[in-house]
Order: structure tokens, then C-alpha cells, then sequence
């Protein structure tokens, strides 16, 4: 699937098609690397909760 924000434009001008609409690909895991440090950079962890908010709520759903 790709995001609504990518192609909703172009499937509303007809430029592309919904095939399979109803196939929903299965789960997979995304894993946030950062180095184990006391100190994490406020962008960093900002990042961390973003993902971390925004993802779970696609599994919760």
C-alpha cells in the first residue's frame, strides 16, 4: 500500500487506478537503532516517540 498523501491526487484525476482494495499486506516489525547512551539527542527521541505514537496506532487499529 502506498500513503494516502502520495497518490489520493492522482486517483481523484484518474492518472491512477485502486487494484486490490481490499488486500491488506500482513505486519511487519520496525526496529529504531540509536547508540545506548544516558544522553539522547532531543531530535533523536522526538523521532522515537513519533514512530512509536504514529505506527502503533496503525496496529491497533
Amino acid at each position: 500500500n502506498l500513503p494516502s498523501l502520495l497518490v489520493d491526487a492522482a486517483i481523484r484525476d484518474g492518472r491512477l487506478e485502486v487494484q486490490l482494495d481490499e488486500f491488506r499486506p500482513g505486519s511487519s516489525p520496525i526496529y529504531a537503532l540509536y547508540p545506548h547512551r544516558t544522553y539522547i539527542a532531543a531530535k533523536v527521541r522526538a523521532f522515537v516517540d513519533f514512530l512509536i505514537r504514529e505506527l502503533s496506532a496503525d496496529f491497533t487499529a
